[in-house]
């Protein structure tokens, strides 16, 4: 509907930016160290975590001969379902743990346990040859303390990407991560099957 001559101007939206304000330009957000530096660290973790999930399904499901836990395709699924809740509550300490830390050293936190705990893996094969209450058991308090920290740190990078960047830059500076996360996602399968051949021979 045409407006007259003296009609109010309609207001904006509120979470509209004002017109004057036009987006960084890309080589200059690629430049800013708060933004390169989380979108790059959620492209590393996204590499890390990529391998660890196309490993540990050939690794459980090898025969205990070759270092495996001669797992059926049924108790790789049964770990799975127990691990996806716990995942869930670990995630509900998110908030009073970054809180008590700071999200940097959340972080740092999270991504040394991870490592000590992929670091530590090896260990577990003392269980390959024990009933299979006693591997799961095993596997559920190591992989699910594995997926809890992993998602603090992927949470994390969210966090920080959104803190630093301008509120008008936040979608491309979450489309930047995501495409180092695609990177990441293409070259880690690949990555995996050689060391996972390696290891073999």
């Amino acid at each position: 509907v045409p407006r007259k001559p003296g009609d109010a101007q309609p207001e904006a939206p509120p979470d509209a930016p004002p017109a004057h304000q036009e987006q960084t330009p890309l080589r200059e957000m690629l430049r800013t160290r708060s933004i390169l530096i989380p979108t790059s660290l959620y492209g590393l973790c996204a590499f890390g975590s990529i391998i660890a999930n196309e490993l540990l399904p050939l690794h459980l499901l090898n025969d205990s001969e070759h270092g495996g836990f001669n797992f059926t395709s049924q108790n790789f699924g049964v770990l799975f379902l127990i691990v996806g809740p716990i995942q869930i509550l670990g995630q509900m300490f998110y908030h009073r743990v970054a809180g008590k830390f700071g999200y940097r050293k959340l972080f740092i936190i999270s991504n040394t346990m991870a490592a000590l705990l992929y670091g530590g893996f090896p260990l577990v094969m003392g269980v390959t040859d024990a009933s299979l209450a006693v591997k799961m058991v095993v596997l559920v308090l190591v992989w699910g303390a594995v997926r809890c920290v992993s998602l603090w740190a992927f949470t994390t990078t969210f966090v920080m990407t959104a803190n630093g960047s301008l509120k008008r830059d936040r979608a491309r500076a979450n489309g930047i991560g995501q495409t180092f996360t695609s990177i990441s996602r293409a070259i880690g399968p690949a990555a995996g099957s050689l060391m996972f051949a390696w290891s073999e021979n």
